[in-house]
Parts: structure tokens; C-alpha cells; sequence
């Protein structure tokens, strides 16, 4: 709608309701709003797996857990057991499904997938493993509402804050 079709007069009778015009957060994929602008879910999204990334690669001390690499900003990486590209949002941001790993392993080697289970296993044991494989099915496609997102933008801030 151009400003000047704005400022038009209804063409309506005088006994009906004006309509009203769709204000910018109620169309598809505005979700929420802060200091009067739009936030987007793709734009939430981002920020989290910027906060996330980083506090995984801090937990795990900037080393690959698949060779044992250590590296320092991109070149650690927050690599996936569970591909990104194949889960959904809640095991995407799962701490058990993301640890760190070199460029190397995570990129080259598609994720050292091998001696990453083999990590895990060690580190969580084999039921964990089983149910993460799981999940991979059960929460495809899942969507996670603008909530869910500000909750851990806020929880991994104040961790990395501390």
C-alpha cells in the first residue's frame, strides 16, 4: 500500500467498520519485536547458533574431539554427531549432539563420523547415542516457536557473560 492509497477515505458506508491494514509484525515470518523493529525467526536463529557455536567450542577448550586438534576462533568449529542438515532445531542445539572439532575433521571429513561415535559413546554411552539417533526422526520438521529461541539466546549470553 502506497502512502497516498493510505490517506485515502474508505469507499465503505458510514455504519461499517473500517479495516483494518495487516501492521508489518503479523506478516509471515514476523514473530516478535524489540525497540519497535521486526525479529525475524531466521534472524533469531542466527544469533543462537552464533552464542551456541561459541560456548561449545569454549566447553570443549578449542580442541577437536574427534583428532584432538586444538585450534583457536574458525578453526574449531561446533560440529554436529547428528548432521545439521538431518535433525531438527531442538537436537541441532542439543549440548550432547554438538562438540567441538577442527575445520579438518568437521568439513573435510564430513564430521570424522566414525571417530566422533566413538566419542560419543565414550563420553555418553550407548543408550544416549541410540536416543539421539532417534530424535533425528521424531523431531524432523519440528518447529520451535519465537520463545524457545529468546529463552536460549538469553541462557547461553548469560553463561558466556559469566
Amino acid at each position: 500500500m502506497t502512502a497516498k492509497t493510505a490517506l485515502r477515505p474508505s469507499r465503505k458506508s458510514a455504519d461499517s467498520k473500517p479495516t483494518k491494514s495487516p501492521s508489518k509484525s503479523s506478516k509471515k515470518g514476523k514473530i516478535s519485536s524489540h525497540m519497535g523493529k521486526p525479529v525475524t525467526v531466521s534472524k533469531l536463529k542466527k544469533k543462537l547458533r552464533s552464542l551456541f557455536s561459541l560456548y561449545v567450542r569454549k566447553r570443549d577448550g578449542y580442541k577437536c574431539v574427534t583428532c584432538g586438534k586444538a585450534g583457536e576462533g574458525s578453526q574449531i568449529h561446533g560440529g554436529h554427531f547428528i548432521t545439521g542438515a538431518t535433525c531438527g532445531t531442538e537436537l541441532y542445539f542439543d549440548e550432547t549432539n554438538v562438540h567441538a572439532q577442527c575445520y579438518h575433521c568437521n568439513i573435510n571429513l564430513s564430521g570424522n563420523w566414525v571417530r566422533y561415535e566413538d566419542f560419543m559413546l565414550r563420553q555418553y554411552g550407548l543408550k544416549h547415542v541410540e536416543d539421539l539417533k532417534k530424535r533425528r526422526t521424531l523431531e524432523m520438521g519440528r518447529k520451535v516457536g519465537t520463545e524457545w529461541y529468546e529463552d536460549r539466546i538469553v541462557h547461553y549470553s548469560g553463561i558466556l557473560i559469566n
